[in-house]
């Protein structure tokens, strides 16, 4: 499953494609400000990344398939996580290929759309808090759900009934009450915001490591020492 690139580093792979585990890193933070508008979220890097991951690999099929396993035995963190990448594929294919299953058929639970696998994600989330990133995307996805209701019609819709299923009540509530615009983390305790690591006198790639952490919907930095 792993992909080497073709990159002046060599050995770097395609996240994609490397163990999920593997893969978390700092992450930018998502719009925070009061005005933030849904054309802001998408046209946001970080879901353009996500949706051109997808699209660039040389087998969606396969990455679909592998989330869809994987997602079976994640902590509600990383499930989370990955909630994120596939929600932004909903949110941002056109509405074909979000609901197109690899097997063309659309039964093979092993096989699935990546609308279906985003409703088998949000079925597995339980009662975990949804993260502001989430939080934000899903609002895409809804407003698109919003759109399938009155232009998809007969088996195509059937997936996509599924999906509205299985949102988040929250998010239907906030599309009522507020304007269409993204839900910021404006009110989280923690700013969302890039954290800034200070320069240390000592020589850091000897005697530290940086250990990054989630704390509500921020970030923050630990120095521990390496054994």
């Amino acid at each position: 499953m792993k992909k080497a690139l073709g990159s002046s580093m060599g050995g770097e792979q395609s996240s994609l494609d490397m163990p999920l585990e593997k893969t978390w890193r700092p992450v930018v933070a998502p719009p925070s400000n009061e005005e933030t508008t849904v054309e802001d979220w998408k046209t946001h890097p970080r879901l353009k990344k996500h949706l051109q991951r997808f699209l660039d690999g040389p087998d969606p099929g396969r990455v679909l398939s592998r989330y869809c396993t994987q997602a079976q035995n994640l902590d509600p963190e990383k499930l989370l996580r990955i909630a994120v990448h596939v929600s932004a594929w909903v949110a941002l294919l056109p509405l074909e290929q979000a609901a197109l299953s690899p097997c063309g058929g659309g039964e093979d639970v092993n096989q699935p759309s990546p609308v279906q696998l985003l409703a088998q994600i949000l079925r597995l989330r339980g009662r975990a808090k949804i993260t502001d990133w989430l939080h934000g995307v899903l609002h895409l996805v809804a407003l698109r759900l919003q759109d399938v209701r009155h232009n998809v019609q007969g088996q195509a819709a059937r997936p996509w009934m599924e999906l509205r299923r299985s949102m988040p009540k929250a998010i239907w509530r906030e599309l009522r009450t507020q304007r269409p615009a993204i839900p910021t983390c404006g009110k989280s305790k923690v700013p969302c915001c890039h954290i800034a690591i200070h320069r240390f006198a000592l020589p850091v790639a000897l005697h530290l490591k940086l250990v990054t952490c989630k704390v509500g919907s921020g970030l923050f930095i630990e120095n521990r020492k390496n054994i």
